[in-house]
C-alpha cells in the first residue's frame, strides 16, 4: 500500500489555516460595520447588533467553528469573546459620555444655584435668601435632565439637586430668633431680653409678607430702571409705597419708596435732556409722556424737574420750526424729503402748533 503523502496533508492544513484567518478577519470587520450606533449616545441605548446582523455573524461563526474542528484549533469561544468585547466597549463608551454629561449638568445646576439666588436688600433687617419662580423653573429643567442621566447610568437618583439647593439656601438663611435679635438691636433693646419680647418684634414678624412684597416690588422697579423704562419703574415704586400694609415701620418703607421715585426721576431727566441735546425729540417726548403724572405731582421738586423738561422740549420744537423755514427758503418754497419727515416728528410732539400745521397743509 502506498504511504500517505505528508506534503499534501500539510498543504491542506495550511489552506485551512489561511481560510480560518480570512474568516476571522471578515468577522472582526463585520463586528465594526454591522453595529447600529445611537443617534444620541447620551440618551439612547449603546450600540448593538440587529437580528439580521446577528444572523450574518452567526453564519460566519459556524464556518469558523467548522474550520477550527478540521484544523485542530481549539479556540471555539473566539467569536463570542470578540462579540462580547465589542458590546462591552459600546457600553463603556456610553457610560463615559453619560458620566461626562452628568458632571456638566451638575456644574450647570451648581452655577445657577449660586447665580440666581435672591438676597433681599437690607432696608432694615437682613432676611433669608430665596429663589424666585423663574429661577426655580430653570433649576427644575436641569434637575429633570440630571434625573434622566441617573436613569441612563442605571443609578438610583439620590436627591442630589435638593441637597445642593438646601446647602445654597443655608448660606443665607436667617432664623426667627436671629430676626428678633436684629429687630430689637435696631430699636435699642438689649439682646439679653429678646426672648419673651414685646410688640416691636411681633410687629415685624407679622409684617414679613408685606415687607417681602415691598422689597420684591422695589427690585422689579430697579430692573425697569436698568432697562430704561422709567415710567414703569415709577409705577412700581409708587405701588410698593401705597400697597405696603405691614404694621412695622410704615414711614421707613414709605421713605425708601420715595427715595427710589426721586432717584428714578433724576435718571429720567438726565436721559431725556441728553435726547433733546442730540435732537432725538420724539424719543424725549415719548419718555416724558410715559411718566405717570400723579406720581410726579406728589413731590413739588420732582414736578419742577419735569416742568423744566417740557420747557426744554418746547424750545427744541421752536428751533425745529426755524429749521423748517430755512429748508423751505432753500428749496423753492417746499420741504425736502428728509425735512418733511422732521416736520411729521415735530407735529407728533406738538400737534396743535399753528405754524407746524400751516406748513403741513401747505405741503399737501
Amino acid at each position: 500500500m502506498k504511504a500517505p503523502d505528508s506534503k499534501g496533508s500539510t498543504d491542506i492544513l495550511e489552506n485551512l489555516d489561511g481560510q480560518l484567518a480570512d474568516l476571522k478577519k471578515q468577522y472582526l470587520d463585520l463586528l465594526d460595520r454591522l453595529a447600529i450606533h445611537p443617534k444620541d449616545i447620551s440618551q439612547d441605548a449603546p450600540a448593538y447588533y440587529s437580528t439580521e446582523a446577528l444572523n450574518t455573524l452567526y453564519a460566519i461563526e459556524y464556518k469558523i467553528v467548522v474550520l477550527q474542528q478540521h484544523s485542530g484549533n481549539n479556540e471555539f469561544g473566539w467569536c463570542e469573546q470578540k462579540r462580547e468585547k465589542k458590546l462591552s466597549a459600546f457600553k463603556k463608551q456610553k457610560n463615559e459620555v453619560v458620566a461626562q454629561l452628568l458632571s456638566e449638568l451638575k456644574t450647570k445646576y451648581s452655577n445657577l444655584l449660586e447665580a440666581s439666588i435672591t438676597i433681599p436688600k437690607k432696608y432694615f433687617i437682613k432676611r433669608s435668601g430665596y429663589y424666585d419662580n423663574q429661577s426655580l423653573h430653570e433649576l427644575s429643567l436641569i434637575e429633570e435632565n440630571i434625573k434622566c442621566t441617573y436613569y441612563n447610568m442605571s443609578m438610583t437618583y439620590d436627591n442630589w439637586c435638593e441637597v445642593e439647593k438646601s446647602k445654597a439656601l443655608s448660606k443665607y438663611a436667617i432664623t426667627s430668633t436671629n430676626l428678633l435679635v436684629q429687630v430689637f438691636t435696631k430699636i435699642g433693646i438689649p439682646a439679653a431680653i429678646i426672648i419673651g419680647s414685646g410688640t416691636a418684634g411681633t410687629s415685624y414678624l407679622t409684617s414679613l409678607n408685606a415687607i417681602e412684597q415691598f422689597e420684591n416690588t422695589i427690585q422689579l422697579g430697579e430692573q425697569k430702571v436698568s432697562d430704561g423704562q422709567y415710567g414703569a419703574a415709577l409705577q412700581l415704586f409708587n405701588h410698593a409705597k401705597i400697597s405696603y400694609d405691614g404694621s412695622f415701620r410704615n414711614s421707613h418703607y414709605s421713605d425708601i419708596a420715595d427715595k427710589h421715585v426721586t432717584a428714578n426721576i433724576d435718571k429720567a431727566v438726565k436721559s431725556c435732556t441728553e435726547m433733546i441735546q442730540e435732537k432725538e425729540l420724539l424719543s424725549a417726548n415719548n419718555l416724558i409722556s410715559s411718566l405717570p403724572q400723579d406720581v410726579i405731582e406728589e413731590n413739588a421738586s420732582n414736578a419742577g424737574k419735569i416742568k423744566t423738561l417740557h420747557i426744554l422740549l418746547e424750545s427744541a420744537v421752536n428751533e425745529g420750526l426755524d429749521v423748517l423755514i430755512s429748508n423751505i427758503s432753500a428749496n423753492n418754497g417746499h420741504l425736502d424729503a428728509n425735512t418733511r419727515e422732521y416736520l411729521n416728528e415735530l407735529i407728533a410732539i406738538s400737534p396743535n402748533d399753528y405754524w407746524l400745521n400751516f406748513i403741513r397743509n401747505k405741503e399737501k
